[in-house]
């Protein structure tokens, strides 16, 4: 079994905002029916660094794959020409837990999803 690795630039090419409202309207639902398993969040504070990385997963029952997400936030980046923010998802088969898949999104799938859940928030209010 081959691992797929996609960049943020490859992300930004296959992921669209409509599939990212598509596929968060799904997890609201699966999470409405609770089938969705979401554990606390793991932080790691740097201070020294003014730093933090926080750990997080989340699981759809019955689902192929669940995910394990790293993100990064170093605040003094900026002042040696780096990104404030970081970030990794692993990608798991949910039947073997065999690593399937790493994605480098440096921030890009969160911000696509904010907007999402923005543009989900105002069509059930809309209606």
């Amino acid at each position: 079994m081959s691992l797929l690795l996609l960049n943020e630039d490859e992300l930004r090419q296959i992921i669209t905002i409509t599939e990212a409202i598509t596929a968060l309207e799904q997890a609201f639902a699966a999470s409405a029916r609770e089938q969705m398993n979401v554990p606390g969040s793991f932080r790691l504070n740097l201070p020294e660094v003014n730093g933090e990385v926080e750990v997080k997963g989340s699981y759809i029952q019955e689902a192929p794959y669940y995910v394990i997400k790293i993100s990064s936030t170093f605040r003094d980046n900026p002042s040696v020409h780096l990104p404030v923010e970081g970030g990794i998802l692993a990608l798991f088969d949910a039947a073997t837990g065999l690593l399937v898949g790493l994605m480098v999104d440096n921030g890009y799938l969160a911000s696509i999803r904010m907007g999402a859940v923005g543009a989900l928030a105002a069509k059930y209010l809309a209606n």
